[in-house]
């Protein structure tokens, strides 16, 4: 008699031989012995403890206990249409022969089904029979405990649970579902490491509906007591030994199924970083000691050869010119191949904003043998293009300072070389409070062309052109700007830039109190260095990551009413995911500023820092944190200090709230005064969450209102407040 593995699940229907295999993924296995052996008439114990054994293969014959082995039942005393049957590798304590044929579940169901009338009375059409309908009680056997995550993978394997509410047509449907489960929750049981568990399935057939009741034995779970990975002549792999850490499967952990296809998995990309991209396990053996509750797994690999770069080819390029693709590559011919090269690649022509899709892939052919013994593999790169043209629009609104809408247009391949370009107009100021030092709308109309690969690759220059009309509380301003920016990045996350503007502005406000406005005229040339992280998973609605900035503007006035200074400012922001979901995400910030040299009135008042508003210091109007002439009017400042916290809490897929406090001030001085205090709002936000980011909604309060200050505040925008 062959030895049966604890892997196997022996079936108590004669009608199906036995499938002895433990795990649909173990090609190989071999046991420990002692070993559990079936027999038709019970429990048998196998060779020595010092010998292992192959367990039988999928194929070959196995012994297999009859219809009688597993049941539980007593023959006397249960309900006349009761039954039960087991499932799973027996034990001393569960026999493997305790009642009757007729005691079996599928006995009594087909019993049941024997004395349903056969025929509809004379004269009248056959009926068609009920379904049959049932009722599952799934819990772990009396006194037994079971992991809640062991018996959620066993409920979603069991037919009986997933199929409830689509109950078979007849009792012998239900005896042949009951049948599949024996197989499937046995096997659910082996591939969570519980090789020596046991199901058992008890019927009532005489219940209406039929009664089903399910008890799990999980008994000790196996742990993985070694790995190994060895070539075929037991060598290490090429390189050396693997950081099998990397694996995510190590001694100690429970004997999961999926997580040792999970390990054989990642075997091939740990061997893609040593240029073997076509690696993989040829053979994957496990051996089990029934006796210590532990299995060994030893992965053989088959490396193949070293893989280097062959040439690229490239489809769905569309406008784009070739040279700047192919400029974004990381590598040369001959290069050895390298996944991160691959990724790396793959994200640089992503970023380019030209292509919807972008795969980068080693072709499907052998490839080239070089001298060495490697191969040179040709690489293709699988585009799909965007649409070249786009249209944007927004509409943000506030309590004071009214609506204002935007749109933009914009080319994303301009010139061939995936040159940005856009034009953007707004109109701002609708059904804003009247102010009396202003005198419209506001306008804008301005357009922005990026040229990435500028000079060298990754470097990107930025022209922009604005001209602007706009009339907020504390001043009146006509502008035209021009700007040239070069970016670089110095890490993936991390950003410089440096660059020069040019601009001409005429500014009215009320430098007196008296409401007689002053026009002053300013020629301003600025540099300015700026310095940008951003690790967070998602432009506008961040769940986790930071972002920090930080910047100076060196101002320089060869023209007009203004003198020389000096802008500096820093911020930063984090993102805190509370649970796995996601739906409680908790944020927070710091923003910083101040202008140094020169006094106040030297300073343009587009220029100056003001405080208040949708997103700064939320309760207050846009503006009104800070100093105020005698006609309670904002005046600006030369240093700045905001915060903010909030909760941001998703309730549906669509729908979340935000509780949020916020606080700031604005300085005369160069350098912030917390002596001075703060100024504190808040409030609770509606979120509504779209494809192209959330809707926001905000009602704010100011904690220290100040005569003339509104009660409360409403902002409405697109995205998170920052």
């Amino acid at each position: 008699m062959e030895p049966a593995s604890p892997f196997a699940a022996p079936r108590l229907q004669h009608r199906a031989p036995v499938r002895p295999i433990a795990l649909a993924l173990l090609p190989s296995l071999t046991l420990a012995l002692p070993l559990v052996c079936w027999s038709a008439q019970g429990l048998a114990q196998g060779a020595p403890a010092a010998q292992a054994q192959p367990a039988p293969s999928p194929a070959a014959p196995s012994s297999k206990p009859d219809d009688a082995a597993g049941k539980d039942a007593p023959k006397d005393g249960g309900p006349k249409g009761a039954a039960t049957q087991t499932a799973g590798t027996p034990t001393a304590d569960t026999p493997a022969d305790s009642s009757d044929d007729a005691d079996t579940p599928g006995a009594v169901l087909a019993r049941k089904a024997e004395q349903a009338p056969d025929a509809a009375p004379a004269g009248q059409p056959d009926a068609e029979p009920p379904p049959a309908t049932y009722t599952v009680d799934f819990h772990p056997a009396p006194g037994v405990e079971a992991d809640d995550g062991l018996m959620d993978v066993l409920r979603s394997a069991s037919s009986l649970i997933t199929l409830q509410n689509d109950p078979p047509s007849s009792l012998l449907g239900l005896e042949k579902r009951i049948d599949n489960d024996y197989d499937k929750l046995a096997a659910a049981l082996r591939s969570e490491g519980y090789f020596d568990g046991s199901v058992m399935v008890k019927v009532d057939a005489d219940a209406k509906p039929v009664a089903v009741v399910i008890e799990v034995t999980p008994r000790q779970r196996y742990t993985i007591s070694k790995i190994t990975l060895t070539q075929t002549d037991g060598s290490p792999p090429p390189g050396g030994p693997l950081d099998l850490g990397k694996l995510h499967l190590k001694p100690g952990d429970p004997a999961r199924g999926p997580a040792i296809r999970d390990a054989e998995a990642a075997v091939t990309p740990l061997m893609a970083t040593r240029g073997y991209a076509r690696a993989k396990v040829g053979q994957r053996d496990l051996a089990v000691d029934v006796q210590a509750h532990t299995m060994a797994v030893a992965f053989t690999l088959d490396p193949g050869p070293l893989v280097r770069f062959g040439p690229t080819t490239f489809t769905g390029l569309g406008r784009l010119d070739p040279e700047v693709a192919y400029g974004r590559l990381p590598w040369k011919p001959g290069d050895v191949y390298d996944p991160a090269k691959v990724d790396t690649a793959r994200n640089k022509l992503t970023d380019l904003g030209v292509f919807s899709q972008v795969r980068v892939v080693l072709d499907d052919v052998p490839g080239t043998v070089q001298p060495d013994g490697s191969r040179e593999v040709p690489m293709l790169g699988q585009m799909e293009e965007r649409d070249r043209h786009f249209v944007n629009t927004g509409l943000t609104y506030g309590t004071t300072d009214g609506a204002a809408a935007t749109a933009t247009w914009g080319d994303r391949n301009f010139l061939g070389g995936a040159e940005a370009l856009t034009v953007t107009g707004s109109v701002g100021g609708i059904a804003r409070k009247k102010f009396r030092d202003s005198d419209g709308l506001d306008y804008s109309l301005g357009t922005t062309l990026k040229k990435p690969d500028f000079l060298e690759t990754d470097t990107t220059l930025n022209l922009s052109a604005l001209a602007v009309s706009e009339h907020p509380e504390a001043y009146s301003r006509d502008a035209l700007t021009l700007g040239a920016i070069v970016t670089h990045p110095l890490t993936p996350h991390l950003t410089a830039g440096a660059g020069v503007t040019l601009e001409q502005s005429s500014i009215r406000q009320d430098l007196t109190g008296n409401g007689v406005l002053t026009t002053t005229d300013n020629t301003l040339v600025g540099v300015p260095v700026t310095l940008n992280f951003d690790n967070t998973d998602n432009l506008l609605n961040p769940t986790q990551g930071y972002r920090w900035n930080t910047g100076l503007i060196p101002y320089f006035s060869p023209f007009g009413d203004s003198g020389t200074f000096v802008i500096g400012k820093a911020g930063g922001s984090g993102y805190w995911a509370l649970d796995d979901a996601k739906a409680y995400v908790f944020a927070a910030r710091v923003n910083l500023g101040a202008v140094f040299g020169g006094s106040l009135a030297l300073v343009p008042a587009d220029k100056r820092f003001f405080a208040g508003g949708g997103g700064s210091v939320r309760g207050y109007a846009y503006q009104k944190v800070g100093p105020l002439d005698v006609n309670n009017d904002p005046t600006g400042g030369r240093s700045l200090i905001e915060t903010s916290a909030e909760l941001r809490i998703r309730l549906t897929d669509t729908i979340g709230l935000v509780p949020f406090i916020d606080g700031g001030n604005v300085f005369e001085s160069a350098y912030p005064d917390l002596s001075q205090g703060m100024r504190w709002g808040a409030g609770l936000g509606v979120r509504y969450f779209t494809s192209f980011g959330p809707l926001r909604l905000d009602v704010g309060v100011p904690l220290d209102r100040r005569s003339g200050d509104s009660m409360w505040q409403l902002y409405v925008s697109i995205g998170q407040s920052f």
